[in-house]
C-alpha cells in the first residue's frame, strides 16, 4: 500500500493548489488511505454521494505507527454553501485529536472535538470538495483541547472553521497527510 502520494494524483492536487482551488498553504507529502462502507474509496476527487458517505469511513489510515506520536484528523467542506460562494467554508465535518499512530481506524480511540457529520450539499450548489487533513501533534503526549465538542449533525458551530488558526493554536505545523473526495446534492437521497 502506497502512503506517499503517487505522482499522477499528486500532480492533480498540485495543479489545483496552484490555481487556488484547494485552500492549503502547503501540500502534505503523504496520502490518507480511506474508504466508506461497500469499498467506496476516498481518492483525490472521486465522486462520492452523501448517502455513500453517511457514516464515518470504515477504513482510514495514513502511515505505519509511530509509537511516540499523536495526530489530529479533520474533514472539511471547503465549499460551504457552494464553490462559487464559500461564505460558510471551511465547514468542519469531523475533528479528532490525540490519535495514537496512523494505523487502520486508530482515530476511534482519539479525542473527538467534532462528531462526524455527513456531507450535506444543497440542491443547486454543485460539487463540494471534502478534504481530509492529518496533522502530527508536537511531542509530549495528549493535548488538552479547549474547544466545545460539536455533536453529530448540522450545526452553525461547524461553519467557517479556521483550521489554520487551530493548527497554530496547538503547534501542529503544516498538514502531514491529505486526501479528498467530491460530493453533490443527489435528489431523493435525504429529506434534509
Amino acid at each position: 500500500m502506497c502512503f506517499v502520494m503517487d505522482h499522477c494524483k499528486f500532480n492533480d492536487l498540485y495543479e489545483m493548489h496552484e490555481k487556488k482551488s484547494v485552500l492549503l498553504d502547503l501540500l502534505p507529502p503523504r496520502k490518507i488511505i480511506g474508504e466508506y462502507e461497500g469499498g467506496i474509496r476516498i481518492d483525490f476527487g472521486h465522486l462520492i454521494t452523501p448517502l455513500q458517505a453517511n457514516d464515518t469511513p470504515t477504513s482510514f489510515r495514513w502511515r505505519e505507527n509511530f509509537p511516540d506520536r499523536l495526530y489530529v484528523l479533520m474533514m472539511l467542506d471547503m465549499d460551504g454553501p457552494s464553490r462559487t460562494d464559500p461564505v460558510n467554508g471551511p465547514v468542519n465535518h469531523w475533528l479528532v485529536g490525540n490519535i495514537d499512530g496512523g494505523q487502520d481506524n486508530s482515530w476511534r480511540n482519539g479525542t473527538v472535538l467534532a462528531e462526524y457529520s455527513r456531507p450535506r450539499p444543497q440542491t443547486g450548489t454543485g460539487l463540494h470538495r471534502y478534504v481530509f487533513l492529518v496533522y502530527m501533534q508536537p511531542r509530549g503526549g495528549n493535548i488538552s483541547f479547549t474547544e466545545t465538542v460539536i455533536p453529530a449533525g448540522p450545526s452553525v458551530a461547524r461553519r467557517n472553521f479556521d483550521y489554520r488558526q487551530f493548527a497554530i493554536k496547538y503547534g501542529l505545523g503544516q498538514p502531514y497527510a491529505v486526501n479528498y473526495f467530491q460530493s453533490m446534492f443527489v435528489p431523493g437521497e435525504f429529506d434534509d
